[in-house]
């Protein structure tokens, strides 16, 4: 068969107005990752830096996944935008929340076609840890280069060639029991609607809180002193869906604080439990995958019901929550 590789192919419009490729062209996808090698210092003031990294190479790239490797000792404040301009996360979160490789990757629910020369640009905190230590971050944006192909088989959508893909994929996640959605395949939104990825972060209720640290969410404050019970919650947008795939939970004490367990039940506004007893969110489900995704409608609310036991010592037990997933949102 006589192929041509095409850098770029001009598109036309459907009777519908949806652009198409034109006829005889095919897609040929080459893994590629995308690295970023830097290591944080804090100068022992709060600040922030950004790092950009621009895609390179001879043709687009296609974003699928997000690999991080950090130090489990020292935290770290990230955001990341893409080139499309959308933001991974609503805030700046603890790296060590979204941090991991393999199976713990963040993997995108649809790839993101990055087109060449665009850039992704990454902002860090290293306000969370103390003056004098260094930070080292490796990050790997994974996903595939994205050739065209003239006068090859016709383009198809992805799911007319699932049956014929490997069991393990060379660029992708072996874990053959995870999620489908942490391989990159996952079912299609309905009809009018569009998959976002989200990371909303929970607020106190009833009290004003403690940031920790400026620019920060606040957490929720339980001192040891009483009352041992609070709550948080998680404002849903009006307008559009959450659907959560698993939590993070973030949970730091002051110095003064030598023992303490945080027990947590999770209910939606609505009248879902997602638990129906306290237990220690943080260590039971904390970045854990869902099998299948918890939807919660617009305008309802995540509570976060606390309780702090077998404390000792003095101060204040801090905690939030965040709910990984995607906005469902009308085209």
């Amino acid at each position: 068969m006589d192929l041509e590789l095409l850098r770029q192919a001009d598109y036309c419009l459907s009777k519908c107005g949806k652009p198409v490729p034109p006829q005889g062209l095919s897609v040929l996808y080459l893994p590629r990752g995308i690295p970023m090698q830097i290591t944080l210092a804090n100068p022992g003031t709060i600040g922030q830096q950004t790092i950009a990294r621009e895609v390179t190479g001879d043709t687009d790239f296609e974003l699928r996944a997000l690999s991080m490797a950090v130090s489990s000792t020292v935290a770290v404040g990230f955001q990341a935008q893409l080139p499309d301009g959308s933001f991974l996360s609503n805030t700046l979160l603890d790296i060590s929340q979204i941090a991991g490789a393999g199976s713990a990757r963040y993997v995108f629910t649809k790839p993101l076609l990055c087109p060449l020369g665009t850039r992704f640009i990454l902002t860090w905190d290293t306000s969370l840890y103390s003056a004098g230590s260094t930070q080292p971050v490796m990050v790997l944006f994974e996903g595939a280069d994205r050739y065209l192909l003239k006068n090859g088989l016709p383009v198809k959508c992805p799911e007319a060639y699932a049956a014929h893909l490997p069991r393990i994929f060379g660029e992708g996640n072996e874990n053959i029991l995870a999620p489908s959605w942490q391989q990159g395949y996952t079912p299609d939104p309905p009809p009018g609607y569009v998959f976002e990825p989200y990371m909303p972060v929970s607020i106190p209720v009833g009290q004003n809180g403690n940031t920790r640290v400026t620019g920060q969410p606040p957490f929720v404050s339980i001192p040891l002193a009483g009352p041992l019970t609070a709550t948080a919650v998680i404002q849903i947008d009006q307008g559009n869906d959450l659907c959560v795939r698993r939590f993070l939970f973030d949970v730091q004490a002051d110095a003064t604080v030598t023992a303490g367990v945080v027990q947590c039940r999770i209910r939606a506004g609505s009248g879902s439990s997602f638990t129906d007893d306290y237990l220690d969110v943080q260590d039971y489900i904390g970045s854990a995958p869902f099998p299948k995704d918890w939807d919660v409608r617009q305008g309802d609310q995540l509570f976060f019901d606390l309780n702090l036991v077998d404390g000792a010592g003095t101060g204040n037990v801090y905690f939030r929550a965040f709910a990984d997933g995607n906005r469902r949102m009308r085209r």
